[in-house]
């Protein structure tokens, strides 16, 4: 599903339930929609964080498989000067898995920051 229809979905599903609580008559639960209503960039800039996250996340697998594959060429290298390019490919991969490694926990320090963030899930 793509973010505009995440976002479509999640403004049709607040909108029903806004009319839901105006038939009811349960005014405190209205006015909280209606506050998440106006509120929805909140949302949307939600669904963007997610999906860099998960772009990280999928870099960051990809580095894990390279180093994988890395490591047991290593075991089969025969000469020292293959086992040494090995050995620096796996540095330079090492380093940027460190590197979004730490995106990666700076994101998660700022999705727990979110105000409201579970009230926008959808």
């Amino acid at each position: 599903m793509t973010n505009a229809q995440k976002y479509a979905q999640w403004m049709d599903d607040q909108l029903d339930l806004y009319n839901y609580a105006v038939r009811i008559g349960d005014d405190p639960w209205r006015l909280e929609l209606l506050r998440q209503l106006q509120d929805k960039e909140s949302f949307h800039e939600q669904l963007l964080r997610d999906q860099a996250r998960s772009q990280l996340c999928r870099e960051f697998e990809k580095i894990n498989r390279r180093l994988e594959g890395l490591y047991g060429r290593l075991k089969e290298a025969e000469n020292d000067e293959i086992r040494a390019q090995l050995w620096e490919a796996a540095w330079k991969l090492r380093k940027e898995r460190s590197r979004l490694a730490a995106r990666l926990r700076e994101s998660a320090g700022e999705e727990s920051r979110q105000p409201g963030r579970s009230s926008l899930r959808g």
